[in-house]
């Protein structure tokens, strides 16, 4: 536990990378934070690889990764806030190539 810690205080802004190794730092498989937030295995593993053109609408991603947060014993506000300045960062580009 105390090396989650430590890391977290290391982390200027939360992404999908980060959220995946406290994932793992905290011994939750990605099957059972799928049970726990009831998000789809393929979205978690979206938001945590960063792919945000293949996740859902922002609002669902806004509440995926809040709940991914609480689940994670994690400050949802600021995880939610440093990852949906990512997606919409993220999502812009990916938009322009589709058109």
């Amino acid at each position: 536990m105390a090396n989650v810690e430590r890391y977290l205080k290391t982390i200027e802004t939360f992404t999908g990378e980060s959220l995946r190794r406290v994932r793992e730092m905290r011994s939750i498989s990605l099957f059972e934070i799928c049970s726990l937030t009831k998000i789809r295995q393929t979205y978690v593993e979206y938001i945590e690889a960063e792919n945000f053109v293949g996740l859902p609408a922002a609002v669902y991603v806004r509440g995926f990764v809040r709940l991914m947060a609480e689940a994670l014993q994690l400050p949802a506000d600021r995880v939610t806030n440093d990852f949906m300045a990512r997606y919409k960062q993220g999502i812009a580009p990916a938009a322009a190539r589709k058109a």
